[in-house]
């Protein structure tokens, strides 16, 4: 989990997002194609982990309809990340990716999931 935590401060970092910064950042393609990568990476490990947990009832039942719809949004997010990695023009709310993350590994935690 230690391994997970620092790898998102560091897309963070790598991508110049703070919580007191401007309200838009501007970053090459590729630099976020690659910080998106591992953000994808990590998501798509928890998002295995508590649909298991969840499919065993390991998790409460609202956690995991919590779940559902961050996944829904993760969806959400995801095309807009795409669309952004094609037409750099594109806006990306990468706080709001982060947010979506955080929620999720919180959840992988409280289900005592070591990723």
């Amino acid at each position: 989990m230690k391994r997970l935590l620092c790898l998102c401060a560091l897309s963070l970092a790598l991508l110049g997002v703070s919580a007191c910064g401007a309200p838009t950042i501007q970053i090459p393609v590729g630099e976020g194609a690659l910080a998106y990568a591992d953000i994808k990476a990590m998501y798509a490990e928890a998002r295995a982990y508590l649909t298991i947990a969840c499919g065993l009832k390991k998790i409460d039942v609202a956690t995991c309809a919590r779940f559902g719809q961050l996944d829904q949004q993760m969806g959400v997010v995801d095309l807009m990340v795409r669309r952004t990695i094609q037409d750099s023009k594109a806006p990306v709310d990468w706080g709001q990716v982060m947010a979506i993350m955080g929620q999720v590994m919180g959840m992988a935690i409280k289900a005592g999931i070591g990723l």
